[in-house]
């Protein structure tokens, strides 16, 4: 799928206009040099997700209402719901007329949001192979009409939200996937397909090599499985760079609890508890191919959290690749063990400037902030500043939870260096928080997004909950803000 820029509007069957709310008055649109439209308030408000259609001899004009003053989520939102429920099934393809939603040509961020909306709204969450493919996209060039935007300015935009989207859309496909569909060697193989990009190292730990580099708590979490644990390492090295980040991702394809089992109820959506690791690796890809300045190294260990005679049990000492002993309490606590292991490899092989981890890790996040947005814990100012500004940029929200030192005591144990849990009912989500903390060596820059609420829930996609691809979009933004700072 390609944005074009046209001059002019042209005869295809459909043409979609994403309006701002008119208010009182009447909305007039030159729909082209013969094509006046004059709606009055009474009949179209553009109230959000309001939709008119106007058909003028073989043309049909579809009026979308986006509300008044939208943010750049909201807009994508509407756009992608309206894709998908209507314009999607245009047999003959659509052309979109920016010329009415209230964007000026230097608002690079909103025209990025209409068109990420667009492309979103093609997304199908049957396709399950390949997984890390978008071929199902139909091979549509679709032509936007915007006054007074330089074209090569308007390909870049365009070319950036294809990338963007179409690594959500790969997040999201995985996510959705179910388990016996993406047990680890078979998302190793995934990954290798997916990640395999110019300028990109890519290497995969196996078991031998996860013992030989004493990721303890990662081989513990997936020795009951018949497939074994893995971690995928990928560095992209750009021709030039300042700063370096970071990206660990959860990624348990499938989560019983271990000998701590899940209750049967919504077990079945334990496919979606690798949704950091895919959200981290759309980053990387979206982050590779619009060739940010910027080195990124991706860590994602992978696991299958099962049950059989050699299960790490509740009271085992385990250990891990930082040299820290770690008593399990739950067995079902088992995503911040493997993260603890893939952040101290991080650490310790490639220390980044910033080292950022995703993962859907508690249930206690998404009491405290439902499904609207993602904890995340730091100790850097910097880097607290940085991600809300790319919470802004791309409408993805989050909220900052403490990491103070009140919180340590919970994880003390009698037996081992730390437990896995406090046992508490009780802020569970910075509990959580403080013991990744304790695998991170003190690294001035760590941030953890704990993103449980937000990569799996309702929407329009589907009739059961499915995957968002959240994560792949506040990432990119901040690897933008990392590499415009540092030039």
């Amino acid at each position: 799928m390609k944005f074009t820029l046209q001059p002019a509007p042209t005869q295809e069957k459909h043409t979609i206009i994403p309006t701002l709310n008119v208010g009182e008055g009447s909305l007039d649109i030159r729909f082209s040099d013969n094509i006046l439209l004059s709606i009055d308030a009474d009949i179209f408000k553009s109230a959000k997700d309001e939709i008119h259609v106007v058909q003028n001899e073989d043309q049909i004009i579809w009026l979308v209402g986006l509300g008044n003053n939208p943010g750049n989520r909201e807009a994508s939102n509407i756009l992608r719901k309206f894709v998908q429920g209507k314009a999607k099934k245009f047999q003959s393809g659509f052309q979109v007329n920016l010329n009415h939603c209230g964007v000026k040509s230097s608002e690079s961020s909103f025209i990025s949001a209409i068109l990420r909306g667009v492309h979103w709204g093609f997304f199908e969450t049957k396709q399950l192979s390949p997984l890390w493919s978008v071929d199902y996209l139909p091979d549509l060039e679709i032509g936007c009409q915007l006054q007074d935007i330089d074209p090569g300015n308007f390909e870049a935009i365009a070319l950036e939200a294809q990338h963007v989207v179409e690594a959500q859309m790969k997040a999201s496909q995985i996510v959705n996937a179910p388990g016996n569909f993406k047990y680890p060697e078979l998302w190793t193989d995934f990954f290798q397909n997916w990640l395999r990009l110019p300028g990109v190292d890519l290497h995969i730990l196996n078991p031998h090599e996860l013992e030989k580099q004493k990721m303890g708590a990662l081989i513990a979490v997936g020795r009951a499985s018949q497939y074994p644990p893995h971690c995928i390492v990928a560095t992209y090295t750009p021709d030039h760079y300042n700063r370096t980040i970071g990206l660990v991702g959860k990624g348990i394809t499938f989560d019983t609890g271990g000998i701590s089992i899940k209750n049967s109820n919504n077990l079945h959506f334990m496919k979606c508890d690798m949704g950091g690791a895919a959200a981290v690796a759309g980053a990387f890809e979206s982050i590779v191919l619009s060739e940010l300045p910027l080195k990124v190294h991706l860590v994602i260990p992978i696991a299958e959290n099962v049950i059989n005679g050699d299960a790490y049990k509740p009271g085992d000492v385990i250990g891990s690749h930082s040299g820290k002993s770690i008593e399990i309490i739950d067995t079902d606590a088992e995503g911040r063990l493997v993260l603890a292991d893939g952040l101290s490899y991080m650490n310790t092989q490639f220390n980044p400037d910033f080292m950022l981890d995703l993962a859907t890790l508690t249930g206690s996040v998404v009491t405290t902030l439902g499904y609207e947005a993602a904890g995340f814990f730091t100790q850097s100012v910097e880097l607290a500043s940085l991600l809300n500004q790319a919470a802004d940029s791309s409408g993805e929200k989050i909220w900052q939870l403490p990491l103070w030192d009140e919180y340590k005591e919970d994880l003390h144990s009698d037996v081992a260096d730390i437990r896995n849990f406090s046992g508490k009912p009780i802020a569970g989500a910075i509990t959580a928080a403080k013991f990744l903390e304790a695998f991170t060596n003190d690294h001035p820059g760590w941030a953890h997004l704990d993103i449980a609420g937000v990569a799996f829930k309702e929407s329009e996609f589907g009739k059961m909950k499915n995957a968002t691809g959240w994560g792949v979009h506040i990432l990119y933004e901040f690897a933008k803000l990392v590499a415009r700072d540092s030039k």
